[in-house]
């Protein structure tokens, strides 16, 4: 087919706001809807570039109760009111009773957003470095030798000896690195036993240390990284699951098919529908506005935590537009997602020029250019025209090799800053005040022992 043989059709192109697929603005001066940036959007333009068509831009904005609007794309076209949708609306077996679809441009995948948690530090860090055997191991060590101290000082008493051994204590100075000054007048016995118990001491400190400043210097944060802890976190009541009920959802949550899988049915028993994902995005932000507004350190909340359920590719895009920090995803992994799916442009049936359109999406997918329209969307350029703040969509310009290749995770990785630090600043003022209340106990044992 030659690039001027559809020179003669008008398309009327039904369309849905929605990134990373569609962004649409309206032409004052023309008086019709001009296409700024999207997938879909930008497509569109090269299939009529390429093939010589014109068309004529529907915005569809109206919202059935008993529907949703993906529904309401996928209506229009299956009442041909428009010859083609576009919106990122997904392949399913019951849309393609009414409808016909062009070739899948994206695989997409159902999980969930929810607010990020704020790091705090977690005083069981403090202990978590060895077992409790090794603890109470250490416990009983100085039990005998508070024991053996005091059978010492009775001998000590009888026999008239002036030169207590304080075992206990001098032990205690060498767990906590202190000195001590009178290890020339114990015993060779007692230096024998000290001279083992800094080597043992040495090993165990090392080992104490390396581990804990390891695990300080990472900010602990409760993330629920796969499904299988978000089912865990459903079923114990910690999380409430919302989103759109939309078609593709209804088939793999509510169908007959998966009353027998255990991480879709926590979400059939619990799920919160709401007439779009946008009115789900902000119930989230309304929940963390809310919970930054309660100062008490020591308040418990049993509010449940939202968690709304949606494609990826809409999930990431409302992430970047609300705040990266606010909001988080699960990294790109098989277990982070109930299912994939995909998402294709609906056209009438008996659409003519689909097997001629397909060719070209085919194209165009293997050559790289319908992730150059995705990734083409980050910049602070493009947010400005479409009307964004840039303070509030928080857009990292130096993105690295990986998202550029269309790899939107919530990567696990992360720079180290100075901020890291607190943790490990805590545990030192903690120690301080320990050596502090030592050097207090020690200044009344020399007094004590200064008098005798």
């Amino acid at each position: 087919m030659l690039p001027s043989s559809l020179s003669g059709e008008n398309f009327t192109i039904g369309f849905r706001n929605d990134l990373p697929f569609n962004w649409i603005t309206w032409n004052s001066a023309k008086k019709s809807y001009q296409i700024q940036r999207g997938i879909e959007s930008r497509l569109i333009q090269d299939l009529a570039d390429y093939f010589n068509f014109t068309y004529h831009l529907i915005n569809i904005r109206v919202f059935n109760p008993k529907n949703v609007s993906h529904e309401s794309v996928v209506s229009r076209v299956q009442n041909k009111e428009i010859d083609i949708g576009l919106g990122g609306i997904a392949m399913t077996n019951k849309r393609k009773q009414y409808v016909d679809y062009l070739y899948p441009h994206v695989l997409s995948q159902y999980t969930y957003m929810m607010a990020r948690n704020k790091a705090h530090f977690n005083y069981e860090n403090i202990i978590r470095p060895f077992d409790t055997d090794v603890w109470l191991s250490l416990l009983i060590v100085f039990i005998v030798l508070g024991i053996l101290d005091l059978i010492t000082r009775m001998i000590q008493t009888s026999n008239n000896l002036n030169k207590p051994t304080n075992l206990l204590w001098i032990s205690f100075n060498l767990l906590l690195r202190q000195p001590y000054r009178h290890l020339g007048s114990i015993p060779l016995s007692s230096k024998m036993f000290i001279i083992m118990w800094a080597l043992c001491i040495s090993i165990i400190i090392s080992f104490y240390c390396c581990f804990l400043l390891s695990t300080l210097t990472t900010q602990t944060s409760m993330k629920l990284q796969n499904i299988y802890e978000m089912t865990a976190a459903i079923s114990a009541g910690k999380v409430l699951p919302i989103g759109a009920n939309v078609s593709v959802a209804q088939h793999a949550f509510f169908s007959s098919s998966s009353s027998n899988i255990m991480e879709f049915q926590a979400i059939r028993d619990n799920f919160q529908s709401t007439k779009t994902r946008k009115m789900a995005i902000e119930l989230l932000m309304n929940q963390i506005k809310n919970s930054n507004k309660k100062h008490s350190f020591l308040e418990k909340n049993n509010e449940k935590k939202i968690a709304v359920l949606a494609s990826r590719d809409f999930l990431h895009f409302d992430q970047l537009i609300n705040g990266p920090e606010l909001l988080y995803i699960p990294p790109r992994k098989p277990d982070s997602s109930y299912f994939t799916f995909m998402i294709s442009i609906p056209v009438r049936t008996s659409f003519p020029y689909k097997e001629h359109f397909n060719r070209i999406i085919g194209i165009l997918q293997d050559a790289g250019i319908l992730n150059h329209y995705r990734s083409d969307i980050e910049t602070d350029e493009h947010w400005k025209q479409m009307g964004i703040s840039i303070s509030k969509a928080r857009i990292i310009n130096n993105q690295d090799s990986e998202r550029k290749n269309n790899k939107y995770d919530d990567n696990e990785t992360f720079d180290f800053k100075l901020e890291h630090l607190e943790n490990i600043f805590r545990l030192y003022f903690l120690c301080n005040i320990l050596a502090i209340f030592v050097c207090i106990i020690e200044i009344e044992f020399f007094m004590q022992t200064s008098r005798i």
